[in-house]
């Protein structure tokens, strides 16, 4: 069983969701550390099992990202995170700190940033 579990909750009419869901697969993709510890699942809002999860977490828009870790506790994440944020939120759902290292790999900033090398 893993430790997390993140529930990528989209729409097939929303612009927006397929981000949501590229940023939980290289969130994965460039910390393989999570491997085994996080498992994930992209959710449709327009089934019978999405809309219950709408109901039960009280989401207002997609994407929403839901993750739930083994103690049964919650975090949401509305839209589609940056992926400092998306790595900080798995971690304190975990209960671990993010490594120091893994942290500067995940603050290279934006598109201007590594463009103009700041």
């Amino acid at each position: 069983m893993a430790d997390l579990r993140i529930e990528v909750l989209t729409s097939t009419s929303c612009p927006h969701c397929p981000s949501a869901v590229r940023a939980t697969r290289k969130l994965l993709e460039d910390y393989p550390e999570l491997e085994g510890r996080v498992r994930w699942g992209e959710v449709s809002t327009n089934t019978p099992d999405g809309r219950r999860k709408v109901r039960r977490y009280q989401v207002r828009s997609v994407p929403t990202i839901i993750l739930i870790n083994r103690l049964g506790q919650t975090g949401i994440l509305a839209a589609a995170p940056t992926q400092k944020k998306y790595l900080e939120a798995v971690y304190e759902m975990l209960g671990d700190a993010v490594p120091p290292q893994k942290r500067k790999q995940s603050d290279s900033g934006g598109f201007l940033s590594r463009f103009f090398g700041r």
